[in-house]
C-alpha cells in the first residue's frame, strides 16, 4: 500500500511577511523596489476560503498553517496522528519576496505566520492538487507520511535532520 501524501496549499510565511512589511514598512519601501513592494502583497492575498469545497474521502487529515508556520503545522499533524514523516523542504513553496524579506530580518520562513493555508493528508495528492490548480490555488506535494513516528525534514540529498518543537514566534524576534 503506498504511503500518504502530504499536500501544501499556497506558499509558506505569505501572511507572516504580510506581517513583517506592516512592522517594518519604511525600512522595506526603501530598501526594495516597488516592485517588489506589489509582489509581496499579492503573494499574501492568495488563501484558502472553505477548505471543505475540496475535499474528498481520500484526504485523512487537515491542519490549518498558523503562527509557527508550516514546520509548526507538521509538529501539530504529528502530535495529532502519531505518524512519522519526511518533509521535503525544496518542495515547500516560497515566494521570492518571503524569502528576501526572511534574510534581511533573519527570520526563517517555514517557522513564519500563515493564515489560510492547510497541509493535508491525502492518499489522492494528483487528484487534490488539480482540484486546488482549477480554483487558482497552489497545491504542491510536500511530505510524505513514514511507517514509523520519525519526523524527518529532507533539506536535500546530503543533509537530514529531524523536526523540534518551536519555542518561539518568529515574529517575536523582532
Amino acid at each position: 500500500m503506498p504511503a500518504n501524501k502530504i499536500v501544501m496549499t499556497g506558499t509558506a510565511g505569505a501572511y507572516g511577511a504580510s506581517l513583517l512589511f506592516a512592522l517594518k514598512e519604511a525600512e522595506i519601501r526603501e530598501r526594495f523596489l516597488p516592485e517588489f513592494v506589489k509582489g509581496l502583497e499579492a503573494t499574501s492575498q492568495i488563501q484558502v476560503e472553505n477548505i471543505d469545497d475540496f475535499l474528498s474521502e481520500q484526504e485523512s487529515f487537515t491542519v490549518p498553517i498558523g503562527k509557527r508556520g508550516v514546520l509548526g503545522a507538521f509538529f501539530e499533524m504529528g502530535k495529532k496522528l502519531k505518524v512519522g514523516f519526511d518533509i521535503f523542504q525544496e518542495a515547500i513553496p516560497l515566494s521570492q519576496e518571503v524569502i528576501e524579506m526572511c534574510e534581511k530580518y533573519d527570520i526563517n520562513p517555514y517557522r513564519l505566520e500563515d493564515r489560510g493555508n492547510y497541509l493535508i493528508v491525502t492518499s489522492s495528492s494528483e487528484d487534490l492538487c488539480a482540484r486546488f490548480q482549477e480554483a487558482g490555488i497552489q497545491a504542491t506535494v510536500v511530505g510524505v507520511q513514514r511507517p514509523d513516528k520519525e519526523k524527518r525534514i529532507i533539506i536535500d540529498a546530503e543533509e537530514v535532520t529531524y523536526l523540534q518543537r518551536q519555542q518561539e514566534l518568529e515574529l517575536e524576534k523582532l
